[in-house]
């Protein structure tokens, strides 16, 4: 059983590892100019809470191991999206409903 100090100690190494991810990465994020949508709150910080990588992996990152990963899987994913949405919203034709809401 843990105590509340061990708890509280464990939290509090927790947000300050927290801190550390997010400063970085979102500091390696915007030397790649690829801020914010690489960094802590993006796609860099989604795969650090999927929990599969290791921080030590993540924080070895350079901006150029940024922008590789942006351009080999983000940025193509993206183009993907779009041409589905694209393609489905052709499928479907343009309503006078859908143009109004936008």
């Amino acid at each position: 059983m843990t105590t509340i100090e061990e708890h509280t100690d464990g939290l509090e190494s927790k947000m300050a590892a927290d801190e550390v991810f997010t400063t970085y990465i979102d500091d390696v994020a915007d030397r790649a100019g690829l801020f914010p949508v690489m960094g802590a709150a993006g796609v860099l910080g989604v795969v650090r809470d999927r929990g599969n990588v290791a921080d030590r992996t993540l924080l070895g990152l350079r901006p150029d191991d940024v922008q590789a990963l942006y351009d080999t899987f983000v940025g193509p994913a993206v183009d993907r999206l779009e041409q589905w949405l694209l393609d489905t919203e052709r499928m479907r034709g343009s309503s006078d409903e859908t143009e109004a809401v936008l």
